[in-house]
């Protein structure tokens, strides 16, 4: 809205009383007369958005069955969501058809007609499932017909010729209760930024997984590999560099764990001919090493516990090479061998463990990590700590 020689913004619209009211974002009073401009791009992508809701909800109906009914829907500028009823899950095939039949109409240029029709005449004409989108007040309802496909009515703002519409393209679907499936969507040029993102993304992802042919819809391929590890689209390179990291350390970590046993762990390579393939790849190695890791965990830490055993001492204190996780099954082994004795473990993190059934080790540990410039406590019995790795091992080596 102008007025006055400033602009305002239009924040919402309401019908009170018959009267249109606008706000806006001022607290000022406005003054001078008043001039109402539309933003035409925004505008154009929500007409475009009303449209491609009607289509996909045609699409589902011809795809699916004639007992998909409207449950909901919302436009927006970057995307749009409508929820439909159905027994299942929409499967992936469905999902493409769904997309597929949707496109089809975009591309055979119905005609888009707007009328006003009293109720009575629409109901006895098009039957009751013109309220697919929820009931139409007053006595007469606004009809919109997507050339035959889709009939329905509604008080959207549409196009003339679906044509107009552009790509439309299915960003993800979900169950959101029983019998709800939710499809979110794009159109027009929201739909061809979903798709440049989506190319963005997979070659952010190609050098993370070498070898990979993809599939002549690589959003698809985004899709399908988002849902086997259940992030978002957007998510998937930061989830993918995060599982390689925690695999690199976890190998890691399991080599020297098995070291201590005189065992090795071989390295196994992360290849998948798909993309979806290749990140499941990634993930059941992720879940394999957290598995090793966890056995290989209990069985170093009770052989570092029999190295310590072997020194034949009632008190421990020592700076080991071990994970917390160890020096913590290490020292409920010599606990489990002297009963009264006292065991502290440090490692090379800085990390510090003390364990003891006859001594104060939230005390011990406390002071300790103090003087190594950290912190530590705990209970009586059982207390942890961090502090200067440096200065831990001179004050154990005392």
């Amino acid at each position: 809205i102008e007025a006055g020689g400033r602009t305002y913004n239009v924040t919402d619209v309401q019908k009170i009383s018959g009267v249109i009211v606008h706000r806006v974002d001022t607290t000022d009073a406005i003054r001078g007369t008043v001039v109402g401009r539309i933003d035409w791009p925004r505008r154009h992508q929500l007409m475009q958005m009303h449209d491609a809701t009607h289509l996909v909800a045609g699409a589902c109906r011809a795809v699916i069955g004639p007992h998909i009914w409207q449950a909901g829907a919302q436009k927006g500028i970057a995307n749009s969501r409508l929820d439909v009823t159905h027994f299942q899950k929409f499967s992936d095939s469905e999902l493409a058809a769904i997309e597929k039949k949707a496109n089809e109409m975009v591309k055979k240029n119905l005609s888009i007609h707007s009328d006003f029709v009293p109720r009575a005449d629409a109901e006895k004409k098009y039957g009751f499932t013109i309220y697919q989108g929820g009931a139409s007040p007053g006595k007469t309802v606004r009809i919109i017909r997507e050339g035959d496909f889709d009939i329905e009515a509604c008080g959207g703002t549409h196009l003339t010729r679906t044509s107009d519409v552009g790509l439309i393209k299915i960003i993800k679907a979900e169950r959101i209760q029983d019998g709800v499936n939710r499809l979110e969507f794009a159109a027009g040029p929201a739909a061809e930024q979903h798709i440049a993102d989506g190319k963005k993304l997979v070659q952010e992802l190609l050098p993370l997984l070498p070898k990979v042919s993809l599939s002549p819809d690589p959003y698809a391929d985004l899709k399908h590999t988002a849902a086997l590890l259940g992030v978002d689209v957007s998510q998937l390179p930061k989830t993918i560099r995060t599982f390689l990291a925690d695999i690199t350390v976890m190998e890691d970590q399991a080599q020297r764990m098995a070291g201590r046993m005189g065992k090795t762990v071989p390295r196994k390579p992360l290849a998948g001919r798909t993309l979806p393939a290749a990140a499941e790849a990634v993930f059941e190695r992720w879940k394999e090493m957290r598995k090793l890791q966890d056995e290989l965990t209990a069985m170093s830490g009770k052989a570092l516990g029999r190295e310590l055993l072997a020194g034949k001492t009632g008190n421990l204190r020592r700076l080991v090479d071990a994970s917390r996780e160890e020096m913590i099954t290490a020292g409920e082994q010599v606990l489990a061998q002297w009963p009264r004795s006292s065991v502290i473990l440090a490692n090379h993190h800085g990390e510090v463990v003390g364990m003891s059934t006859t001594q104060d080790m939230a005390a011990a540990v406390r002071q300790l990590c103090q003087q190594a410039g950290g912190s530590g406590g705990g209970r009586t019995n059982f207390a942890q700590g961090k502090a200067d790795v440096g200065k831990l091992k001179a004050l154990l080596e005392k």
